[in-house]
C-alpha cells in the first residue's frame, strides 16, 4: 500500500490498488470548496470577500535575523544560516502563491453549475500547498539549529583567540605556573576517559556529567588562552607537517562544499547546480578518504600535545563528513521519495557541526608562532600544560560524539548572560570537581532477532531490536544495514509495522529478489562512529514459481504483484507496485480456502480478505479502510505466477 498523505483531513493514496480513496478525497475537497467561504469569519459570509492568499501572507510570520558573527572563524556559519534563510523566505513566497491559487480555484467551483467528482486541481494544489508548508516549517528548524551551532561558536575560544596577543609576547604569571602540574592531572584524568570512549561501539556516559565536564574544561582553556596568551609549539617532523596540511585543505574543501551543498535540496535545483554539488560531494569523499588514512599513518606513533588535538578533532569532523556524504550520495542519486526539505535538518545539523570543526582547527592554527618570534622561555611549563588539555578536550568531544552527549540544544540560544571569569585557580577546582566521578560504562547489550533466519525471495520477515540505555541513539535512530555475507557494503533499510493482529509493533523488513546468504546488521548512526552493535544472518532461497494454497506469487494486473509465505495457518507476504516499490505488508490467517488478515502501508492499516478459487491458480479479494473491515475501499484479482519485482529489501 502507497503510503498515506492527508488533505483536510482525507487520506489521499498514491496511484495503485487503493486508486479509490483518491476520488473520494475529490469529492471531500469539493465540499470544503463549497462551505469554506462561509466557515471563514473574515468573508462575512460572503463568497466575494474570501481572500484566503492574503490572511496566510499576513500570518507568516518573518525569517528571524541573526546579528553577524564578530569573529572570522564562525563566518560560515553565518553564511550557511543565510543559504537557508534564502530558501525559506522562497518557500513562504510559494505558498503564499499556491494558497492564492487554490482560493481562486475553489472560487471557479463555487460559481460553476456543479462540481466534476473527476476535477483533481484543488487536490493537486492542496498537495503542493503542504509540500510547500513542509519546506517552511523545515528551513526554519534548519535555521533554529544553526543559530545553536553560531552560538556555540562564538563561546568557545574560537572567537577569544583572535584577541590574544602572538605567542612570546606574553609571559606567564608566577601564579599560572604554579597551575602547571595540576593542570597536567587534569588533561590526564580527561584523556584516559577520551581513550576508554575510543574502542567502545556505543560507550555509555552520564551526558549531564559529561557536559558538564566539558564546559569546566572549556573554561580552563580559555582562562588559559585570556589570561596567559598561549599558543601552540611549531610544528616538528613529517607527521605533524602531514596533520597540519590536512587541516588546512580540510577546512578549506569543508567550507566550499557548505555553500554548494544545500542547492541539492532546492526544489527546483537544475541540472548544472547538481553538477557543481557532484563536485562538491567528490571533494567530501576525498577529505574522508585521507582523513581516514591519516588516521592509519597516526596510529602507534608519539606526537605533541598540538598535534594529538588536531587528531581528535579530524576525527570528529570525519564523523560529521560521513553523514553529510552519505546524505549527499542519496541526493544526487534522486533516491529518496520525500520531498527536498525532508533533507534540509539534517544537511543543516552535519554541516552546522562540520563549520564548528573547521573553526575549532582553525584556532590551533592560527596559535602557532612566527618564524620572528621567540617564546617567552618561563612560559613554556605552562604552554605545554595548555596544549594538553586543548588535546584532552578534543578527545572528550570526540567521546561525547560517540556517546550521543553532544545533542545541540534549542535552550542554549536563551541562556542567561555569562557570569565573571573565575580566577585560573578557581576554574582548576571548578573543573577537577566536575571530572570527579565521571567515567565511560560497558555498553549495554544491543540486540537484533530474526522471526526466520531462512526465508524466501520478497518475502517480508520480522526483525526485533534490543536498543535500550544506548546513549548513543539519544536523538538519533539506528541504522538497519543489509549486505551479502562477506561483502563490505550494503544498502541501508526501513523497518515497517508488520500489521499482524494481536502483535502491535512488530517490525518487518522484506527479503531482496535475489538469492543467497546476507548479513543484517544493527549499526550506531554515521555521525556517531557507524559502529556495528548487532548482526544477523538470513539466508534467502529461491521464490517459486508455483503456488502451493496462497502460499506464492499472485499477479494482480494493475494492482501490483502480492508475494504471500504460509507457515502452517499463518501468512505474511508483501504487495509491489508495477515498478517494483513496496506498497504494503500483508498478515493474517489462512482457514480452507480463505486468508483473512489486515494490510498495513506504515501509515494507515486496513483488513483484507482474500478467496482461492478451485483451481488453486487463481484468487479473489476484498479490501477495507480499518483493520476490521474487510470491505469497502476496493476489490482484487490475481493468477499465480509474476515476474520479479521485489526491490533489495526497499520497504
Amino acid at each position: 500500500m502507497a503510503d498515506v498523505e492527508t488533505t483536510f483531513g482525507c487520506g489521499v493514496m498514491r496511484p495503485g490498488w487503493v486508486w479509490v480513496s483518491a476520488w473520494l478525497c475529490a469529492v471531500a475537497v469539493g465540499i470544503f470548496a463549497a462551505v469554506g467561504p462561509w466557515l471563514d469569519p473574515s468573508t462575512g459570509g460572503q463568497v466575494g470577500g474570501y481572500r484566503l492568499g492574503e490572511h496566510y501572507a499576513m500570518e507568516l510570520a518573518p525569517v528571524p535575523g541573526a546579528a553577524p558573527s564578530p569573529c572570522a572563524a564562525c563566518k560560515p556559519l553565518d553564511e550557511l544560516r543565510e543559504a537557508f534563510v534564502r530558501r525559506t523566505e522562497g518557500a513562504t513566497r510559494r505558498l503564499v502563491t499556491l494558497r492564492s491559487a487554490l482560493e481562486e480555484a475553489e472560487a471557479a467551483q463555487i460559481s460553476g453549475v456543479a462540481v466534476a467528482a473527476g476535477d483533481t486541481s484543488t487536490v493537486s494544489l492542496a498537495h503542493e500547498i503542504k509540500d510547500a508548508e513542509h519546506s517552511r516549517a523545515a528551513g526554519l528548524a534548519a535555521i533554529e539549529r544553526l543559530d545553536v551551532w553560531r552560538t556555540r561558536c562564538q563561546a568557545e575560544a574560537v572567537c577569544l583567540a583572535q584577541t590574544v596577543a602572538p605567542a612570546g609576547r606574553v609571559c606567564a604569571a608566577p601564579a599560572s605556573l604554579a597551575a602547571v602540574p595540576e593542570i597536567l592531572s587534569l588533561a590526564e584524568s580527561a584523556r584516559a576517559i577520551a581513550d576508554q570512549c575510543k574502542d567502545a561501539s556505543c560507550p555509555l556516559l552520564d551526558c549531564p556529567k559529561a557536559n558538564a565536564v566539558r564546559g569546566a574544561l572549556a573554561a580552563l582553556d580559555q582562562s588559559l588562552v585570556a589570561e596567559a596568551g598561549i599558543a601552540a609549539t611549531p610544528e616538528a617532523g613529517p607527521l605533524e607537517t602531514r596533520v597540519r596540511g590536512e587541516v588546512e585543505r580540510s577546512i578549506e574543501d569543508i567550507r566550499y562544499a557548505a555553500r554548494v551543498l544545500p542547492t541539492l535540496f532546492d526544489d527546483s535545483a537544475d541540472t548544472a547546480s547538481d553538477d557543481i554539488a557532484a563536485l562538491a560531494h567528490e571533494l567530501i569523499r576525498t577529505r574522508l578518504n585521507s582523513i581516514a588514512s591519516l588516521e592509519r599513518a597516526a596510529s602507534g606513533f608519539s606526537s605533541d600535545s598540538a598535534t594529538v588535538e588536531r587528531l581528535w578533532r579530524l576525527h570528529v569532523l570525519k564523523l560529521d563528513l560521513a553523514s553529510v556524504e552519505n546524505l549527499a550520495r542519496h541526493a544526487l542519486a534522486k533516491v529518496s521519495a520525500e520531498p527536498a526539505a525532508a533533507g534540509w535538518m539534517q544537511l543543516a545539523d552535519d554541516l552546522g557541526s562540520a563549520l564548528l570543526g573547521t573553526a575549532r582547527l582553525q584556532t590551533t592554527l592560527a596559535a602557532v608562532p612566527g618564524p620572528d618570534e621567540e617564546p617567552c622561555a618561563e612560559g613554556a611549563p605552562l604552554a605545554e600544560a595548555a596544549a594538553a588539555l586543548s588535546a584532552a578536550l578534543a578527545g572528550l568531544d570526540a567521546c561525547r560524539r560517540r556517546g550521543g552527549c553532544d545533542v545541540p540544544m534549542a535552550a542554549e540560544l536563551h541562556a542567561g548572560a555569562k557570569p565573571e571569569p573565575a580566577s585560573l585557580m578557581e576554574r582548576i577546582a571548578a573543573a577537577r570537581a566536575a571530572l570527579r566521578g565521571l567515567t565511560v560504562a560497558p555498553s549495554p547489550q544491543h540486540t537484533l532477532t530474526l522471526g526466520e533466519e531462512k526465508i524466501g525471495a520478497g518475502e517480508p520477515v520480522t526483525v526485533a531490536l534490543g536498543t535500550a540505555g544506548m546513549t548513543c541513539l539519544r536523538d538519533a535512530a539506528p541504522r538497519i544495514s543489509l549486505r551479502r555475507w562477506r561483502a563490505q557494503t550494503g544498502e541501508d533499510l526501513t523497518l515497517r509495522p508488520l500489521p499482524v493482529p494481536g502483535e502491535e509493533g512488530a517490525r518487518a523488513m522484506v527479503a531482496p529478489s535475489a538469492p543467497g546468504v546476507y548479513a543484517l546488521e544493527l549499526r550506531s548512526p554515521i555521525a556517531r562512529g557507524d559502529e556495528v552493535l548487532a548482526s544477523g544472518k538470513l539466508q534467502v532461497t529461491a521464490a517459486p514459481r508455483s503456488c502451493s494454497g496462497f502460499a506464492g506469487r499472485w499477479d494482480l494486473g494493475e494492482s501490483g504483484l502480492l508475494v504471500l509465505h504460509v507457515n502452517a495457518d499463518r501468512g505474511q507476504g508483501v504487495l509491489s507496485d508495477q515498478s517494483g516499490q513496496i506498497q504494503a505488508l500483508v498478515a493474517g490467517t489462512v482457514v480452507g480456502d480463505v486468508f483473512r488478515g489486515e494490510w498495513g502501508d506504515g501509515t494507515a492499516r486496513g483488513g483484507l480478505r482474500l478467496v482461492l478459487a478451485d483451481d488453486g491458480k487463481h484468487l479473489t479479494g476484498t479490501t477495507g479502510l480499518l483493520p476490521n473491515a474487510i470491505a469497502g475501499l476496493g476489490t482484487l484479482a490475481g493468477r499465480c505466477g509474476g515476474a520479479e519485482r521485489a526491490a533489495l529489501g526497499r520497504p
